[in-house]
């Protein structure tokens, strides 16, 4: 076998090689997204599930679900009062001739920030 032989032949089975962990690699990653997938299915799922549970049960609590839907509670009236908050200065901007079309795009900006911190936190903690 001459020497061009033999690196055509190292070659053509370090390709193989390559291709076979290439493809070990992508079945990985094809698993992994598949785990993320049902993840956030099941995120979705319980968030339904915990807010169906609470309109269903927030005027009979049960005690053993008492502290949560008094914090679920809490955060829904105050959310409300700090919309209402938002609209009343929001008004007093406009009255005072401030256009507040660039205070709702920089809130619509921040909120997604703190969703994305919010989700990779979530990744790490599990």
């Amino acid at each position: 076998m001459s020497l061009w032989d033999d690196i055509t032949e190292k070659v053509g089975a370090g390709s193989k090689l390559v291709a076979n962990k290439a493809k070990e690699v992508s079945e990985l990653a094809n698993i992994r997204a598949q785990i993320v997938s049902c993840d956030n299915t099941l995120v979705k799922n319980y968030k339904e599930l915990g807010k169906a549970y609470y309109e269903a049960h927030k005027d009979d609590i049960d005690k053993e679900f008492a502290d949560i839907m008094k914090n679920i509670k809490d955060a829904s009236d105050k959310k409300t009062d700090l919309n209402d908050q938002l609209t009343v200065r929001k008004e007093a901007m406009k009255a005072s001739g401030v256009d507040t079309s660039d205070v709702d795009d920089v809130a619509e900006k921040a909120e997604e920030a703190v969703d994305t911190v919010k989700e990779a936190v979530e990744d790490i903690t599990e």
